[in-house]
């Protein structure tokens, strides 16, 4: 199984460049401010709703710019 995280680093770059606080992005994407900080850290994957839109607001960043497709290595589900 794969799995989509957030590039954190350019992700924070980008907000940078965009004069985004993450408050500001959350509010721009209609979700929480608690439920952006989930992705940042990697405890929730972005669903494809929220890529899409996370791209559509910093235009000129491409999916490979910003997520990384990950393989999801969770043995328990093996068995």
């Amino acid at each position: 199984m794969y799995k989509v995280l957030i590039k954190r680093s350019n992700l924070e770059k980008a907000l940078i460049r965009k004069n985004y606080t993450r408050k500001v992005l959350a509010d721009k994407m209609g979700i929480s401010k608690n439920y952006l900080s989930s992705i940042f850290t990697g405890k929730r994957e972005p669903s494809a709703v929220l890529r899409q839109s996370l791209m559509e607001l910093l235009q000129g960043y491409t999916f490979d710019d910003l997520f990384v497709i990950t393989e999801d290595h969770d043995d328990s589900m093996h068995n």
